[in-house]
């Protein structure tokens, strides 16, 4: 896979940028790089959009916990993500379909991209859709135990949401809550 590209899809720079550096750590490595081989800061100007989750139990009963969660993550879904289970945090659908693709990079070791709704409106009616890209990290013994990962957000009109269309229409930068 190239670094750049996942399935004919050209990867947002922050994607591609997330993906570069967890594929340089497993060359460097010849493993899926540990969560303790990531420095954190090097992601620090897009944290607002980044998860890091934990396994917690033995597959085929596992649930994902969500260590860290940025605050964009936060802004968009309504309430605070990290410290929860994402069973607390998303419907039965969306959590079905994420388990089943963490567990699946908990067995091969290989990242995920994914384009999809956020599930939200934006204040102007307009929808928003995201890409991001999940990268599995082991702990100290070399399971595979933890994801991380970085979001883009978009806002797509409402036509282009009817017909089911994946073009990207315009990057938002959501804004930053300013005061108490």
């Amino acid at each position: 896979m190239a670094a750049s590209k996942s399935k004919n899809v050209d990867l947002h720079p922050e994607l591609a940028r997330v993906l570069e550096y967890w594929q340089a750590r497993y060359l460097k490595a010849g493993r899926v790089p540990a969560l303790r081989d990531i420095e954190l800061m090097d992601f620090y100007d897009i944290a607002d959009r980044m998860i890091i989750a934990d396994r917690v139990g033995e597959i085929p009963d596992e649930t994902y916990y969500w260590r860290f969660a940025g605050t964009t993550l936060r802004d968009i879904s309504g309430m605070e993500l990290t410290g929860k289970h994402l069973h607390e945090t998303h419907d039965a659908e969306t959590t079905a379909a994420a388990v089943e693709i963490y567990r699946k990079m908990a067995i091969d070791g290989q990242p995920h991209y994914w384009a999809r709704p956020a599930g939200v409106i934006d204040l102007d009616r307009s929808f928003i859709h995201y890409e991001r890209v999940v990268v599995p990290l082991a702990d100290d013994d070399g399971a595979l135990v933890h994801l991380m990962g970085v979001f883009v957000f978009y806002r797509r009109s409402a036509q282009s949401a009817e017909t089911g269309t994946t073009d990207r229409v315009v990057q938002i930068w959501l804004p930053k809550k300013t005061g108490a």
